[in-house]
């Protein structure tokens, strides 16, 4: 069915044998097969399949997110980004897979929930702050970005990464000054 392109053929009987045996690899086929064709309905009950057959393993937790959050079933994407986070190796590389699915919402509200609350025992952790900060500069919301940053540079008044956000703020802002003098200041570091 591959062969002759037929990726609904391909996928109903990928799916079928993956359903049958709970054989992870057949599910995981399945899952290839909707994401290659594009077709959502198909990926969004292959890789829920793949997630019950393998529910620790944090790629097929992103891809199941992912899903959820397309079918815009955010509640149960918040349950898989959290689980994304514990099972990462470390909070920055779970961050950086759920902020990698929080980047494909539009709608910034939506947006900042899913994050806040996906990522509420992290709340103290600085780079939570960061992604805040970044999460709201997306959508141009300056103020709240201002604040993220604040609050994080109060805390540690040498992150370049924050640094960096807030010299492109203070650009859009059309602080200039404030800008150069950040730059000085992260090339003082550097040196």
């Amino acid at each position: 069915a591959l062969q002759r392109n037929d990726y609904d053929l391909a996928f109903k009987k990928y799916y079928a044998a993956a359903k049958v045996t709970r054989d992870s690899r057949l599910a995981k086929k399945a899952t290839r097969v909707t994401l290659f064709s594009k077709n959502d309905a198909q990926t969004f009950k292959s890789v829920k399949l793949w997630s019950q057959i393998q529910p620790d393993n944090i790629d097929v937790q992103q891809i199941y997110a992912s899903s959820l959050i397309s079918q815009k079933q955010d509640q149960q994407a918040i349950d898989h980004l959290k689980k994304i986070l514990q099972l990462s190796d470390d909070v920055d590389s779970g961050l950086k897979r759920v902020v990698s699915i929080i980047n494909t919402i539009d709608e910034k509200q939506r947006a900042q929930q899913i994050f806040n609350q996906a990522t509420i025992d992290y709340q103290d952790n600085n780079l939570v702050i960061l992604y805040q900060a970044k999460i709201a500069y997306k959508f141009v919301d300056y103020a709240k970005t201002a604040q993220y940053l604040d609050k994080l540079l109060a805390l540690e008044p040498d992150n370049q990464e924050a640094l960096i956000v807030k010299v492109e703020l203070l650009k859009k802002q059309k602080q200039d000054q404030q800008a150069i003098e950040i730059l000085q200041k992260l090339v003082h570091q550097s040196a």
